[in-house]
């Protein structure tokens, strides 16, 4: 009996986490970061302050919260796509395409996670949310590491230049994408990102 009750609670419990932060995820999106207050949020999650309060320190903590989840998310995508792939190049390209994967299918993280340096948080907070960033991109700098290797640029270039180069053509096609661009110019993402990084790569030399 003690045991039904125990995973009753704790079923409740998660149910209540996963109401807030949608609430506040829906929230953060349509009013923005700043704009949104505690009491909004318990207001589309329909709970009480005292009960928000419980799992949450304030609206700082739930960003962080989802940022995380989101976070957590993409590097799972990376290491699927990295499954079996032991070539730099290949492993380069999956991970573009896994982050366009995320970036499709998560859209809503995506834009959320895009504004972290930006909202505010506390620097534990922020901190926190640096580190699975600098965890994600360290992903693709391995591979850039090794697709370098023996090509006589690193010294020129450091690899993490490389890489924020490589990172920053991808996330200038997704920040076009959601400006609509790719409507007008009846273009696809997913091959957009592929000549983007071809083309980058024959840059190098490639």
């Amino acid at each position: 009996m003690n045991n039904v009750l125990a995973k009753r609670k704790s079923a409740e419990r998660q149910e209540r986490i996963d109401r807030i932060l949608a609430a506040a995820g829906e929230l953060f999106l349509e009013k923005g970061y700043n704009n949104t207050t505690m009491r909004d949020i318990c207001q589309a999650a329909q709970l009480s302050t005292g009960a928000v309060y419980f799992y949450f320190k304030g609206k700082d903590a739930i960003y962080t919260s989802i940022c995380e989840e989101s976070f957590h998310v993409l590097m799972d995508l990376f290491k699927a796509s990295l499954d079996g792939v032991d070539d730099p190049l290949e492993r380069l390209e999956a991970l573009n395409l896994a982050y366009v994967k995320f970036y499709t299918d998560h859209n809503e993280r995506w834009l959320l996670m895009s504004t972290f340096r930006t909202v505010g948080l506390s620097q534990v907070l922020f901190e926190r949310l640096e580190k699975l960033d600098f965890q994600a991109i360290g992903m693709a700098s391995a591979a850039v590491a090794d697709f370098l290797e023996g090509k006589g640029l690193v010294g020129k270039y450091t690899v993490q230049q490389i890489t924020l180069a490589v990172w920053a053509g991808t996330e200038g096609l997704m920040d076009l994408h959601q400006r609509k661009y790719f409507t007008y110019m009846n273009a696809n993402l997913e091959e957009m990102a592929t000549m983007q990084l071809e083309v980058f790569l024959r840059g190098l030399g490639e």
